[in-house]
């Protein structure tokens, strides 16, 4: 005969399994907003019958378990959903910075805007100098040539150092992004050793394992990183930038930005250099180049580095737009330069009252065009100090001659007609146009991007987040369970009172 007294420790098991699941089930409910939660179940199994030790079991056991025990909190969560959520978070945070680059350099060229843009200014220097040939002599339509022709100069200016003043965010935010790497990567650490002394006692640290997952998703947005199991301890993971350790364990190696004394804004390269520190399996310490390309290819340092960097046409940054302003300006000012070096100043008291070749309206530093820049181009000195020495005349002037040539513009109009010519528009329109398909192109990656890591993460979701819905399900159903499971204690403390109390007291 089975001792009665089991269906009590069977009542008992079933009361605390009801009343684990309904802790569990409040905790969802408590986080269902909390970011990085994963939402929890128990894990039962039926407690074996006692009789299961026996060689020969014994007769009266009729080989009933003995109720049921929880064995373990487990998470809903994919490592093939997150892995796939890292990746395209990796790429969304590419695309996302690399477009915020684009997008302010557009604003920046701002061709849109009628009134400051450089087609403005070259329609306002072309009207400038049909002006100047209509009349040359006068002073007022002089002024207005070089008034027009600085602020084309002053306009380009501002859009190179504009660009200079973007490289060097850049490079700054290459440099927080690191630093902001270390943070996380120092916490991983932490938390690999807190996970592992936890679970040294064979319990899920659901807990601390949330805190971890939420680091390497935000990680993930950072830099490419791929990540596994530590192989000495299960507990742990490994997270590698391109290949190399950043976390190992409960170590975290140290990756650091250095300042470069050769980078800048018109060549390109980084102002800070990146390397990954650590030791290698006897204790040396070690340290190996972080590059863009090679190691770096994905997430917001990835964007920073490669608009620091690139100075060619595919996937452009900052440098190969700078070097296209510089090609333009160089254009500008050698092919006025070309023409209006023919001509002659026009004889006033200003500029001793001889007639003189007009030399360069544009500045070439040491006389080499390659020196021009959008951030020095201006006009050449002697235009700057006198409106006289704007040449219109292709021919010497002589006022005490008969004939003075005063009303000669030949230059003037030769000027006119290369400015109004349209091949300065079509060199910018080039350049404005080969950045508004960079930046069309990456907006539309963006949003392609940013679809796939909303379907990812809906999937994620979907698996690992709280539905307040079932959860109030389930707190009715483990309710129901526990009441049920008091009924069965209750029913079998009123079977032993029968027993105790009323067994052999027939006839009394």
């Amino acid at each position: 005969m089975a001792s009665t007294f089991r269906g009590l420790e069977t009542g008992k098991s079933a009361l605390v399994t009801a009343s684990l699941n309904q802790e569990v089930t409040g905790q969802n409910i408590a986080n269902a907003n909390t970011t990085g939660y994963t939402r929890q179940s128990t894990v039962s199994s039926a407690v074996k019958p006692a009789g299961t030790g026996y060689v020969i079991s014994q007769v009266y056991n009729k080989m009933v378990g003995q109720g049921v025990q929880v064995t373990d909190i487990q998470q809903y969560r994919s490592d093939y959903l997150d892995q796939q959520y890292r990746s395209q978070n990796s790429t969304f945070n590419y695309y996302e910075y690399r477009q915020q680059g684009l997008t302010y350099l557009t604003g920046v060229m701002n061709e849109l805007d009628d009134d400051s843009s450089i087609t403005s200014c070259l329609s306002d220097f072309s009207t400038a100098l049909q002006k100047l040939a209509a009349d040359p002599t006068s002073q007022e339509c002089r002024l207005n040539v070089q008034q027009q022709a600085s602020t084309l100069t002053q306009n380009v200016n501002y859009i190179y150092n504009q660009m200079v003043d973007l490289w060097n965010d850049q490079n700054e935010s290459v440099n927080t992004v690191t630093q902001n790497i270390q943070s996380k990567a120092d916490q991983i650490a932490v938390l690999n050793e807190a996970i592992a002394n936890y679970e040294r006692s064979g319990t899920t640290a659901n807990d601390l394992r949330d805190d971890r997952n939420v680091l390497l998703d935000e990680l993930s947005g950072l830099v490419n990183v791929t990540y596994s199991t530590n192989a000495d301890n299960s507990s742990m993971v490994d997270v590698q930038i391109g290949g190399l350790t950043l976390v190992d364990g409960s170590t975290a190696n140290q990756i650091t930005a250095t300042k470069s004394g050769t980078a800048d804004a018109v060549t390109g390269g980084y102002a800070y250099e990146l390397s990954l520190s650590g030791k290698d399996e006897d204790g040396n310490p070690t340290s190996t180049a972080l590059e863009y390309g090679n190691q770096i290819t994905g997430g917001e340092l990835y964007a920073h580095m490669e608009m620091v960097s690139n100075n060619t046409s595919e996937n452009s940054g900052i440098p190969y737009y700078i070097s296209q302003l510089n090609a333009f300006a160089q254009q500008i000012a050698q092919s006025v330069n070309t023409i209006h070096e023919q001509g002659y100043a026009y004889p006033t008291t200003e500029n001793g009252s001889t007639t003189v070749k007009a030399g360069n309206f544009f500045d070439v530093p040491d006389d080499d065009y390659s020196q021009i820049t959008g951030g020095n181009f201006s006009l050449s000195a002697a235009v700057k100090d006198s409106v006289w020495n704007i040449a219109a005349s292709g021919e010497p002037i002589d006022l005490s001659a008969s004939s003075t040539n005063a009303s000669n513009s030949d230059i003037a109009e030769q000027l006119y007609e290369l400015v109004s010519g349209g091949t300065f528009n079509s060199t910018l329109n080039t350049f404005v146009g080969s950045l508004s398909i960079a930046s069309d192109t990456t907006k539309g990656l963006l949003n392609t991007s940013q679809s796939m890591l909303s379907s990812v993460s809906t999937q994620r979701t979907s698996l690992s987040g709280v539905s307040l819905d079932e959860e109030t399900t389930n707190l009715i159903m483990f309710q129901q369970s526990y009441s049920v499971a008091s009924r069965m204690v209750t029913t079998i403390d009123e079977m032993l009172n029968t027993l105790i109390n009323s067994t052999g007291r027939v006839g009394l």
